[in-house]
């Protein structure tokens, strides 16, 4: 019963070990690379781009070819970077599996990679979008709309929005679906989003690409098109309180910027143009500041000469005025009607150029229409008619005596 006992137990001990070296098997990844046009003894970085955890890993490159080995759970984006720069770095799906990449030593950097079935379908849908949108398909649909160049970006959403959903449903559990569906969301039709997020298996929803899908939908809802926007109060630059409510009667953009941020200054530049163009025109720029030092808020307007209203309340991205609308990024913009009705968001300042010109030419043409017809003052009717005087000469005038 003993012996009976130990091999049971022995049986159990190496049945544990066993399972433990096939999980370690399974996960093991080896990436095989080449690296074309590039000289021996330079570094070249393996770094996971998702997730809390920081993963590095790097290697020298001997005549051109490189080599990586490592253990992974599950497929996750990586990026393979010769240097520190975005365009020096190439994003991929890393896999337990055997992965080959033959690289190009320029930039942007770019790998061809075989052996990871997510970027297998990162690509599939590169090439059917490729397909979804290319010169002949823009051509035909120049010849079809008669004011394409307006609705170009509409349409090009369009497309871009039903390939990526078609996609989606055939793939609806991969990893890569979600990642397409955060890094493209920019190009998705609000509606589209929701369905292609709906869709994505329940696994999925709980990864970060999903989430944030999920965080930019809860941005557009609390900025829908067509719908009032929640008011909120904030400080100007004088300590005086800014409700968003009384700016109802003008066009309002509200401006969501860091300070110190470099995209932010350039859109302050072209921004400051939008305002000198429209300020006298029932105009108004709201700049909602995400910074949390006073300083940099009030040194960035003095610099930049910023004057349209600026407010902020230090707390960052718990900014009253960046909750109401769940703002996640900066620079970020929204445009309100008169009634405080969101009118359009996230777009460029050439955009909001070419909406507020249509705004303001309307309204000119109304009030020219108006002049032209319009009748005689009221007080002007409400005057008693004056009588005629009879005339004294003519045919039937009196003779003199």
């Amino acid at each position: 019963m003993k012996l009976l006992l130990k091999l049971s137990l022995l049986f159990v001990v190496l049945l544990s070990n066993s399972i433990w070296l096939l999980a370690q098997i399974d996960s093991t990844y080896t990436i095989t690379g080449k690296v074309n046009g590039l000289l021996n003894n330079k570094m070249i970085w393996l770094q996971n781009a998702e997730g809390e955890q920081f993963k590095i890993d790097s290697t020298i490159i001997q005549n051109g070819v490189f080599n990586f080995t490592g253990n992974i759970s599950r497929s996750t984006l990586y990026r393979l970077k010769l240097g520190n720069t975005s365009k020096e770095s190439f994003p991929f799906f890393l896999e337990s599996s055997n992965i080959r990449m033959e690289c190009e030593n320029k930039l942007p950097f770019k790998c061809n990679v075989k052996g990871s079935y997510n970027q297998h379908l990162v690509e599939e849908f590169e090439f059917r979008e490729s397909l979804a949108w290319n010169n002949e398909v823009a051509l035909n649909l120049k010849k079809t709309y008669k004011n394409y160049n307006e609705k170009a970006g509409y349409i090009r959403k369009e497309k871009f929005s039903n390939a990526l959903k078609e996609f989606v449903k055939l793939h609806p559990n991969d990893k890569a679906l979600a990642y397409l569906t955060s890094l493209n969301s920019d190009y998705i039709l609000d509606d589209e989003l929701v369905t292609i997020y709906n869709t994505l298996g329940s696994p999925l929803k709980k990864g970060e690409f999903a989430k944030d899908v999920k965080s930019e939908i809860d941005l557009r809802n609390a900025a829908k098109i067509g719908k009032p926007i929640k008011s909120f109060s904030l400080y100007d630059i004088n300590s005086d309180k800014v409700n968003l409510y009384t700016l109802q009667g003008k066009y309002v953009l509200l401006y969501y910027w860091v300070a110190d941020y470099a995209p932010c200054k350039q859109m302050n530049l072209e921004l400051l143009n939008l305002y000198k163009k429209y300020k006298d025109s029932n105009f108004e720029i709201l700049a909602i500041s995400l910074d949390t030092l006073a300083d940099k808020w009030q040194n960035a307007i003095q610099m930049d000469n910023l004057n349209w209203i600026n407010v902020a309340d230090k707390k960052g991205w718990e900014n009253d005025g960046a909750k109401a609308l769940a703002v996640k990024a900066v620079p970020y913009t929204v445009l309100l009607d008169k009634q405080g009705t969101v009118l359009a968001r996230d777009l460029r300042p050439q955009e909001y150029d070419n909406i507020l010109n249509l705004i303001v030419a309307a309204k000119e043409a109304q009030n020219a229409a108006n002049d032209k017809n319009k009748g005689p003052n009221i007080f002007e009717r409400l005057k008693p008619k004056q009588k005629k005087k009879k005339s004294s000469s003519g045919a039937l005038g009196g003779a003199k005596n």
